[in-house]
């Protein structure tokens, strides 16, 4: 029996148990087992300058046959990039329009290489260093399942215009991570229930804005610049089905140290009652219930424990080390 008379879903299961090495073994058989393969070993890629596999990109541009097998796409490069670099990467994003997952921490400024007609119809999850321009509106466009957004801070600039997002667009969006002032515009009539917000917030009236979510809110995090009580009754005012909060402040933590604040703070979080967990500046709040079963919270600074602490174990992943000297068909 030959292996072009397997059933193509049996080949794909075997060679998903096997390394990588052995994969590559299996790429150079011939051209069935080549096949079957790439669509293992192209299945996920992390382009990295540690892992020195800049040059899969050129594989992918010139082989839409491969590129169409990736599912997971990541690549993290923090220093400048030739234009051609770029060039190349717009081209091999255009290819692979099978993704599920694809993560781009680039200059924020080359949003452009999301330029394109191409639709990922499965993509579920985007994370980007980019800001929340033209380009990534338009490429949001032609995601219609992302459920896991990720966007960077706007660039410093005075004239960047308003940019408005379609109601059609990542209709079944769920958690949103980025600047607070890009929530304002993603958040109101998506489904979003996870928000961790990264810039400074200043202004309470942000939490009535990303209450117009079409679910309710249960993860917020975020970094204020407001008081804590004040800051904790909008939200529960805003967000009363929370499950939890976590804020970071840039203020004072003088007022937290005030008595008469103790009982304000409770019965604020006490109305939020799904609220499970709630830790402010590193801070923890444990609730307990009195004996009138009102929920009571209360501080409790984090304890360190010794014995928890356990040193990474050493190990060496099995990383597909992408190579010109692969046998590609």
């Amino acid at each position: 029996m030959t292996p072009s008379t397997f059933p193509p879903e049996l080949l794909d299961s075997i060679c998903s148990l096997l390394p990588t090495t052995d994969l590559v073994a299996v790429a150079s058989a011939n051209y069935t087992l080549n096949a079957v393969a790439q669509r293992t070993l192209y299945r996920t890629i992390s382009i990295t300058p540690a892992a020195n596999n800049l040059s899969v990109l050129s594989t992918l541009t010139a082989r839409p046959h491969i590129a169409i097998h990736v599912r997971t796409f990541s690549i993290t490069i923090h220093h400048e990039q030739p234009h051609t670099f770029y060039t190349l990467l717009a081209k091999a994003l255009e290819q692979m329009t099978e993704l599920t997952s694809l993560t781009l921490f680039l200059d924020a400024d080359a949003s452009w290489v999301l330029n394109s007609e191409a639709h990922y119809l499965n993509l579920t999850s985007f994370a980007s260093s980019f800001p929340f321009d033209s380009n990534l509106v338009d490429f949001l466009s032609r995601t219609p399942l992302v459920v896991d957004l990720q966007v960077g801070s706007a660039l410093p600039s005075s004239d960047q215009p308003e940019i408005n997002l379609p109601p059609s667009s990542i209709p079944n969006l769920a958690r949103f991570t980025g600047p607070h002032h890009t929530a304002r515009v993603v958040v109101p009539q998506r489904p979003v229930e996870a928000l961790f917000l990264s810039e400074v917030i200043s202004d309470d009236s942000i939490f009535g804005q990303l209450s117009q979510s079409k679910s309710n809110i249960i993860i917020f995090d975020a970094v204020v610049s407001l008081g804590l009580l004040p800051c904790v009754t909008a939200i529960s005012q805003a967000m009363p089905s929370l499950h939890y909060l976590r804020l970071m402040t840039v203020a004072p933590l003088d007022e937290y140290f005030d008595p008469s604040l103790y009982q304000q703070l409770s019965d604020a979080l006490g109305s939020m009652s799904a609220l499970a967990s709630f830790d402010y500046s590193g801070m923890n709040w444990t609730c307990w219930n009195d004996s009138d079963s009102k929920r009571v919270w209360q501080s409790s600074p984090p304890t360190p424990n010794p014995d928890a602490f356990q040193p990474p174990a050493e190990h060496t992943d099995d990383i597909f080390e992408f190579s010109e000297n692969m046998i590609l068909f």
